[in-house]
């Protein structure tokens, strides 16, 4: 019989089985039962966390141990965000990926950590330095720590990196990654001599959100979408027309929006092959369908949906005649709007702008373009950095000089839309715009300031000519903002590199119409009541428009005005009373 006097001490364990963390709080006690707290790399890592916390305004207990899930909370940080540098944060991050291994947690390296095998150092050797070691570093130093050969690498090893990156990294997008590395293994097959001739499968990009690309619904519906678009593009001499053509980035948004409708119908159950044409949305069956979809997700004060429900209205009108069924859409549309009808700015909107009630931040977004600009003219980046930079500052100092709508800023025309009053510097310089190129089909006019056009003289003359290929400058119209071949910018592409450099430089989720809003928002607190200064400056036709969007501005500073008279009231009230006490009559003295 075997008793525990017969097995030694060494043999027995009798501890439970350590639990493997799952908030990063779990992660900060393992650290302090692996080593002494007051270690320095322990301190250091500890610290990390309590930074990444600290800056998504939670808890370590609020935040996952998860690789995969901590990805996607740090990617919402930016270092601005913290109040560090790039190169503190990354140290934090890095702090943190080890803090995870410390405790037991799998996580992928951010980066090549050991030699790579003779074979895969000649090839990365090979490498030209100008992007391709950067695209194909991560999956070669993958590939070398496995053992895998270079001749031996396939599409399963790419599947195996991808889902590993997915799952365990914290750098990184990881459909990102190894579609860049796909293409730079393809590229260098064809280039690099020596390199491994197999040529890798580039991974389809899943389709982002609920809605389906047009080409997978039936050529009827398409042919039926793409006459609607036409008919709004340039609609007849007609009562039931539109009085004037859709503008092109309208007529984008139709296109999405039908292609939503339709897709609802797909995800509520109807084959696509059932969906032939526009008018199919507008039947009572598909209506109800629709609305339950977008209900479900965003309930029924969704503005969306009220959109949806006016377009459907039209065509019961004018693709089925149905005077009856437009009715009942409309009656609807207003049992939806009922209680929920919005008026003015989004919360969304009036969140990101209440930021700027702190008057440090009004002071970065201010002092920003001269940042961006001193740092481009220190001679520490590379020419194409600097011209980004310089790219950013001039866009975001037309947008706080004159707010205008993002399409209009990316349309710019060097030639025609700054009209000089004579050559060279000091001269008075007007920004143009035609009315035909607005929303509301009303001239834009105003003289920008001498600092913002030296600002945009300078970049014109030193930085825009690296955004265009040599062989196509000087050709063609001279767009504020050119892409390699000339053309203006494309409007998103342009916004997206501004957010992007609004959130690395402030912190701040921003959008560029949000401009709009801000100019608004800062001249009423300072100027309360000039609402008629801001529709001109916007270019509202209707003033009512104007009061419904900012009316909120005076209606915060009076609710301060406020709250500081009840503050004072309080004050008196805490303060010792200085007035004696009267004795009553007849007490002694």
């Amino acid at each position: 019989m075997i008793t525990t006097e017969t097995i030694g001490q060494d043999e027995l364990d009798l501890s439970p089985p350590s639990r493997a963390p799952t908030t990063l709080a779990d992660v900060r006690n393992r650290l302090s039962e692996l080593a002494r707290p007051d270690a320095v790399e322990t301190k250091l890592q500890i610290s990390a966390i309590n930074t990444v916390a600290r800056a998504l305004g939670c808890a370590p207990d609020d935040l996952p141990a998860d690789p995969a899930r901590l990805r996607e909370r740090l990617s919402e940080i930016s270092p601005a965000m913290a109040g560090l540098t790039r190169g503190s944060w990354s140290s934090v991050r890095s702090r943190i990926l080890r803090a995870l291994r410390r405790a037991d947690v799998s996580v992928m390296a951010g980066r090549r950590t050991g030699p790579l095998s003779a074979e895969w150092q000649h090839l990365y050797q090979a490498l030209p330095q100008n992007g391709w070691q950067a695209a194909l570093g991560r999956l070669i130093g993958y590939l070398s720590d496995r053992g895998v050969a270079p001749n031996e690498v396939s599409d399963g090893h790419i599947e195996r990196f991808g889902r590993e990156l997915e799952t365990s990294s914290l750098r990184g997008r990881p459909t990102a990654i190894v579609r860049v590395a796909v293409r730079g293994w393809n590229a260098a097959a064809g280039a690099i001599p020596g390199w491994p001739q197999q040529r890798l499968t580039l991974p389809e990009i899943e389709p982002d959100g609920y809605a389906l690309p047009l080409q997978g619904f039936p050529p009827e519906f398409r042919k039926s979408l793409a006459d609607y678009l036409s008919f709004l593009a340039d609609p007849p001499d007609d009562d039931a027309a539109p009085p004037r053509g859709l503008r092109p980035v309208t007529l984008k948004l139709r296109e999405f929006q039908f292609r939503q409708m339709a897709s609802a119908l797909v995800h509520q159950g109807v084959p696509t092959e059932e969906i032939t044409t526009i008018g199919m949305l507008a039947h009572r069956e598909s209506v109800d369908r629709i609305c339950d979809f977008f209900i479900e997700r965003r309930g029924r004060g969704c503005q969306q949906l009220h959109q949806f429900l006016g377009i459907l209205r039209l065509i019961a009108l004018r693709d089925l005649g149905d005077r009856e069924r437009a009715d009942w859409i409309g009656r609807r549309l207003k049992r939806l709007s009922a209680g929920h009808r919005r008026f003015g700015m989004t919360e969304k909107n009036r969140r990101r702008i209440a930021v700027f009630r702190y008057p440090q931040q009004v002071r970065d977004l201010l002092l920003l373009p001269y940042r961006l600009l001193k740092r481009a003219e220190s001679g520490a980046v590379q020419p194409m950095q600097a011209a980004l930079l310089v790219r950013a500052a001039v866009a975001i100092e037309l947008e706080i000089m004159c707010p205008i709508r993002l399409q209009n800023l990316s349309e710019l025309n060097v030639d025609t839309d700054f009209v000089r009053s004579r050559a060279g510097k000091g001269a008075a310089v007007h920004l143009f715009i035609p009315g035909k190129r607005t929303k509301n089909g009303e001239d834009i006019e105003l003289e920008l300031p001498g600092q913002s056009m030296a600002l945009i003289d300078l970049y014109l003359a030193k930085h825009r000519g690296q955004f265009i290929a040599p062989e196509h400058r000087g050709h063609g119209s001279r767009f504020l903002f050119p892409t390699r071949d000339g053309t203006a910018k494309g409007a998103r592409n342009l916004a997206a590199a501004l957010c992007s450099v609004l959130l690395r430089e402030l912190g701040i989720n921003f959008n560029i119409h949000l401009f709009r809003h801000l100019s608004c928002f800062l001249y009423l607190r300072s100027h309360p009541g000039q609402i008629d200064v801001m529709r001109r400056v916007l270019g509202h036709k209707d003033a009512e428009m104007t009061m419904r969007f900012y009316a909120h501005v005076e209606q915060s500073d009076a609710f301060r005005m406020f709250d500081a008279h009840v503050l004072h009231l309080r004050d008196e009230a805490l303060r010792p009373s200085r007035t004696k006490a009267v004795p009553r009559r007849g007490a002694r003295r």
